[in-house]
């Protein structure tokens, strides 16, 4: 049986749809787990790291989007619904990318970290 499991996919920042171009990235904020070894070099056991939640990816731009207000986005809510049909969240997001962004195809680079969960 053939099922679609990647094309296009949606983003919305608080109701209001981005158009998505490319390929997101979406990390759920699960601990890293790093090896602690021994002097001896033999593997003594792990210790976990946090790390931030995020959907990252770029969207076009447009007269509707306006980037400070996008740039100062906070306590917002931001899914992704992949090509499969799954759905991401990113509540208590903040925009968190340093802000440049291209006009060759008006790119601009989105990083929404928070609590991440899948609905």
């Amino acid at each position: 049986m053939s099922q679609r499991r990647a094309g296009v996919i949606q983003v919305q920042a608080n109701g209001e749809k981005l158009d998505a171009k490319g390929n997101f990235s979406i990390n759920m904020g699960i601990p890293v787990k790093e090896p602690i070894m021994g002097a001896g070099g033999e593997l003594q056991g792990y210790k976990e790291v946090p790390q931030p939640g995020y959907i990252e990816g770029e969207i076009t731009d447009s007269k509707k989007i306006t980037i400070s207000k996008l740039q100062n986005l906070k306590d917002a809510t931001v899914t992704i619904r992949y090509g499969s049909g799954k759905v991401v969240m990113c509540s208590e997001a903040f925009y968190s990318h340093e802000g440049t962004f291209t006009t060759e195809e008006a790119a601009v680079p989105v990083k929404f970290c928070g609590q991440m969960q899948e609905v």
